[in-house]
């Protein structure tokens, strides 16, 4: 597992870079402004260059005795309120990773894990059994096709009681999982919901996986379009290992700062579905 994660690591990086922005001094930013179309906005004229009507005004109040401005006798400090607005918070997480599905790339999920489950099962394949395992189109198309996706750093070391009846092998959750049709109203999506019931989670943490509920962060979120599958990558804490394992041991698993750095690990998880639940897989299993 160690070399696989060795070159995925380094494909990443290299992916990174390929499609990194290139920023430089070849062009100088165009720091003119039009005047504001916002009604109960004021304007200035700075005499300090060529003439021109300003916008200073918008949602809320800039922080100016912040230090986040800084003006003085020979310089105007400017905003214009067709850029700067107000911001209202509506769903909390750091490092969130997103990712649109449309009604056309649920369909292909949909078919290629029917066409899978069709070549494994042969003649024992029942339509009425893949309903009852997966649900129908229908139910999926109404629960994810033409939604946003967003997962964030977080987890929780414990299920509810549905979810543990649903999946039996659950034993805690990870990613803050929620859907949203308009990138402004937001609900929870996991399928794996938290012992207190207020959060959903994207990943099922189960007793057989090498990481724990411990420091997932920063999760990245992509669909395969050869499979058809919905893939999450992330960081995560392993347990304490010993020679059995390919994982390494550790002083202290609730340690902050012994070996942090030593015993986060990157986690790949897989769904056939983008509200999941995502299991964690090796490369020989994918």
């Amino acid at each position: 597992m160690n070399k696989f994660l060795k070159i995925l690591t380094s494909s990443a990086l290299a992916l990174f870079m390929a499609f990194a922005p290139i920023s430089g001094c070849a062009q100088s930013a165009d720091y003119k402004v039009k005047a504001p179309t916002v009604a109960g906005s004021s304007s200035q004229t700075s005499t300090e260059t060529e003439a021109e009507q300003i916008g200073l005004t918008a949602g809320f109040e800039l922080p100016h005795d912040k230090g986040l401005v800084d003006n003085d006798e020979t310089e105007v400090n400017i905003y214009d309120n067709d850029y700067y607005y107000l911001n209202q918070v509506r769903s909390n997480g750091a490092d969130p990773g997103t990712l649109y599905v449309s009604e056309e790339h649920l369909l292909d999920s949909y078919t290629k894990l029917l066409a899978r489950e069709q070549e494994m099962l042969g003649a024992d394949f029942s339509q009425a059994d893949f309903d009852k395992e997966y649900g129908t189109y229908a139910e999926w198309k109404e629960e994810s096709a033409n939604k946003f996706y967003s997962i964030t750093t977080g987890s929780n070391g414990s299920v509810n009681a549905t979810t543990k009846q649903k999946y039996p092998t659950a034993i805690a959750g990870l990613y803050t999982m929620r859907s949203s049709s308009d990138l402004n109203n937001w609900k929870m999506a996991g399928k794996i919901i938290g012992g207190p019931g207020t959060l959903s989670f994207a990943v099922m943490v189960e007793e057989e996986n090498w990481h724990r509920d411990h420091a997932s962060w920063a999760p990245e979120f992509n669909r395969d379009p050869i499979s058809g599958l919905y893939i999450i990558c992330g960081s995560v804490g392993h347990k304490n290992g010993n020679e059995n394992t390919e994982y390494n041991p550790v002083t202290s698993l609730y340690d902050y700062y012994d070996e942090q750095w030593d015993r986060l690990t990157l986690l790949i998880a897989v769904s056939y579905n983008p509200a999941g639940p995502y299991r964690t897989i090796s490369a020989e299993e994918y």
